[in-house]
């Protein structure tokens, strides 16, 4: 699983405009014709997360169908950590899921409240280690700069 999980794997956050909150989210995401992978990593980690169908644009322009596995319940988000530290990661993302996992254990300890300045300190420094940059999206899904980085 690590091996798929460094390959395919998305180490993130998602935070909300107003309420200064902040998700730590775990997701995967394959093309539809291999959405039973999904399905196995969510069985493999006794049925965290839930399995959603998204589209998107190849470099062709066409549309591709894909699904995407996501965790955001700080239980469920804890069975990845403690399966990445059995099995570290080894790539370059390897460096990604040490700030990730401590962003875990911080939301962990302060599930169902406002998210303490640390989590949105730890999020700076894990969208720096990013190749996709500052961006993220509101709930509403336009896309925003988010407040706390720096430009």
């Amino acid at each position: 699983m690590t091996g798929f999980i460094d390959g395919c794997g998305i180490l993130t956050y998602h935070t909300t405009p107003r309420a200064r909150q902040l998700t730590v989210v775990f997701g995967a995401r394959a093309a539809a014709e291999h959405r039973d992978v999904l399905d196995r990593l969510r069985t493999f980690f006794a049925g965290a997360g839930r399995i959603y169908g998204a589209s998107g644009r190849v470099a062709s322009g066409r549309a591709r169908r894909s699904h995407l596995l996501r965790i955001v319940r700080p239980i469920e988000l804890m069975r990845v950590v403690r399966h990445l530290d059995e099995f570290p990661l080894q790539g370059p993302r390897a460096e990604c899921y040490a700030v990730w996992r401590e962003m875990v254990v911080v939301r962990a300890a302060y599930h169902r409240t406002a998210a303490p300045e640390r989590l949105f300190g730890l999020a700076r420094r894990l969208s720096a280690l990013s190749s996709t940059g500052r961006m993220r999206r509101s709930t509403r899904g336009e896309p925003r700069r988010d407040p706390d980085a720096s430009a």
